[in-house]
Parts: structure tokens; sequence; C-alpha cells
């Protein structure tokens, strides 16, 4: 033992170190909670990050056998998707635009242009 380098005072404090550790408490694991239909359900934390990715709107509860259950709801399949792929004369009403320009409508007459629809 070398008092000048410290080693009594390492085993000192080696000895409290190995004191807390004996008294150290284990941390109960983490509980996740999600806000389904107003009420909190206690869920697994892959299945919090995959709701409150999607959104806690897009899931409800279902009780089948006595088990509530957290199930995606049915999805409204959107409309068909339409593109404007082109202006042209239309002999009903349409737009007028400032010097021509598609992003300055000035109004709307008898004649002007429509955008040709397409669906998918």
């Amino acid at each position: 033992m070398c008092p000048g380098h410290g080693t009594t005072s390492t085993r000192r404090l080696m000895s409290e170190i190995f004191k807390a550790l004996k008294d150290f408490k284990v941390r109960p694991p983490k509980r996740h909670f999600v806000n389904i239909d107003g009420k909190q359900i206690e869920v697994p934390l892959d299945k919090k990050l995959e709701i409150m990715r999607r959104g806690e709107q897009y899931y409800t509860l279902s009780n089948v056998d006595g088990k509530t259950d957290i199930v995606e709801k049915d999805q409204i399949k959107p409309k068909a998707k339409t593109q404007y792929s082109q202006l042209i004369s239309t002999p009903h009403k349409g737009y007028v635009f400032l010097d021509g320009d598609i992003h300055w409508p000035i109004g709307i007459v008898d004649g002007g242009k429509a955008w040709l629809l397409e669906y998918e």
C-alpha cells in the first residue's frame, strides 16, 4: 500500500461502491399507454410506436370474447384521382387569364378556357 498514490482511499471508496450496488433497486419496466376511443389502454412499445406514427384516430377498440383488442378502422377509399392535363377552349363558362398565365385568373366568361380532366 502506498498512501502517497491513493491506493488506501481507493479501497475505501470501492467498498462503498459495492455497498451501493448491493442496495441497488431494480427499476420497474416502463409501461406504455395509448388513448383509443377515449380510453387509455396499455400496449407494448412497438404497438404504441405504430399507433403514434399512424394516428390514434385511425384505431378503434373491439371486444371479442371479453378481450379488448385494438384494430385499425376501415379506411375510406379515395375517389379516382384527376389530372389537369391541358387547357382547352370551351363553349361554356371558363376562365380568362392575365397575359395568358394560368396562375392569374381574372374572371369567368362564356367561351373561356377550362382544364381537360383525365380520370384514372
